[in-house]
């Protein structure tokens, strides 16, 4: 992929240093208008081949989307329902190929809790004892989740079918319950504003690596605020509704991120602000394309 990023970067630049190179040596040396045309119709070859390179870099990031909304389907989705979809038996469904692997996501999706809910712990002064029962609730709800989505592949329904949508709008509510009497109502507050929050995490992350490369990777408090500057730019989660990253406001996200972030970081942000503006420019390109008969 990064070698297919390249290419389609630096083509346009190419195809201009050819052009530069060809016309000059045709004059230099006295060349036919037939050499121009060939060597036009050479460039048109290249530019189509660069446009077929875009074409698939975008359909590659399309598949990419897709199969991280697949994997956030089953890591995130609320879940503490009281009962199964009928005929379920178990998440087999999921865990077929290897039966150890539910226990193998359900133990490293608890190790990570601390990474994801640090800094609302220290913003709400949780106990250890109200930690520790959060947690156990996040794990159940991860639990109950893969086997409702396992039951509902079993039976051949798709996630987002009414009936699926209904028993996961319960498990979230219930869950929230559970949250709000063991853990606390701030608690359930909260998680609830996180969850609003989730649909940016990917774009912190991208960040975040990206600073790391620098030896300036995010801290766990720096990685909230540039979710929630990134959320508050976003006119959906302005409106109550979940944070979109494809209506990120990249100019007022800025202002509130630039303070909080060392130059490296910045780097990475403005990085990452560059790219969703070109990638925003071949959406709308494609856009414009008359469709292929």
């Amino acid at each position: 992929m990064r070698a297919k990023t390249s290419i389609i970067l630096a083509a346009p630049g190419f195809i201009v240093l050819a052009a530069a190179f060809a016309w000059g040596s045709f004059h230099a040396a006295g060349k036919t208008e037939a050499s121009l045309a060939s060597l036009t119709q050479r460039l048109d070859i290249l530019e189509t081949k660069v446009r077929e390179a875009q074409a698939e870099m975008a359909e590659d990031k399309r598949e990419a989307r897709a199969l991280r909304a697949k994997l956030d389907s089953v890591q995130w989705a609320p879940a503490a329902a009281a009962s199964r979809l009928p005929g379920a038996a178990s998440p087999a469904a999921l865990t077929e190929a290897d039966p150890k692997l539910l226990d193998l996501y359900l133990k490293s999706f608890r190790a990570n809790l601390r990474q994801r809910f640090g800094v609302m712990y220290q913003m709400l002064g949780l106990s250890p004892a109200q930690i520790d029962r959060f947690e156990e609730l996040a794990t159940a709800h991860a639990d109950e989740s893969a086997d409702l989505r396992a039951a509902a592949l079993s039976q051949g329904l798709d996630p987002t079918d009414a009936g699926i949508a209904a028993l996961r709008k319960q498990q979230n509510e219930q869950f929230s319950a559970a949250v709000a009497a063991d853990v606390g109502v701030d608690a359930s507050r909260q998680l609830q504003q996180i969850a609003r929050l989730q649909p940016m995490e990917g774009v912190v992350a991208a960040m975040d690596s990206m600073a790391a490369v620098n030896a300036a990777p995010l801290t766990n408090f720096q990685a909230w605020q540039l979710t929630q500057a990134l959320a508050n730019s976003s006119p959906g989660y302005q409106a109550g509704g979940l944070a979109d990253p494809n209506t990120i406001n990249w100019a007022v996200a800025a202002e509130h991120a630039t303070p909080i972030l060392s130059a490296p970081q910045r780097e990475a942000f403005q990085a990452e602000a560059k790219m969703a503006q070109v990638a925003e420019l071949v959406r709308q390109f494609y856009a414009q394309q008359p469709a292929a008969e």
